[in-house]
C-alpha cells in the first residue's frame, strides 16, 4: 500500500532525470532549488554578518544583495506554492 506522501519516480523516469533531477526531484526541482538557494544565502549571510570588522562596502554591497536575492527567491517559493492549489 503506497502512502499519500510517498512519492516515487518510475525507474524509467528517474533514469532520464539526471544527476540533477535525481539530487533535487524531477516534479518540483525548482522550488527545491529555490529554497537551497535561501537556505545557502542565509549561511552566507550569516558568515559575512558575524566575521565582518566594520562596514567596509563589500559588506554593505553583500548584505544588500543577499536580503535582496532572499526575498526573491521567498517570493517565488510563496508564488508557486500559490500556483499548484
Amino acid at each position: 500500500m503506497e502512502m499519500a506522501g510517498d512519492h516515487q519516480e518510475p525507474p524509467a523516469h528517474r533514469q532520464d532525470l539526471g544527476l540533477l533531477g535525481r539530487v533535487f526531484g524531477g516534479r518540483y526541482a525548482s522550488t527545491n532549488i529555490a529554497g537551497l538557494v535561501a537556505v545557502v544565502m542565509m549561511i552566507m549571510l550569516a558568515i559575512v554578518w558575524y566575521t565582518s570588522r566594520g562596514s567596509g562596502n563589500f559588506e554593505r554591497e553583500f548584505v544588500t544583495g543577499a536580503f535582496s536575492l532572499i526575498t526573491l527567491v521567498l517570493g517565488y517559493l510563496f508564488g508557486s506554492a500559490r500556483a499548484r492549489v
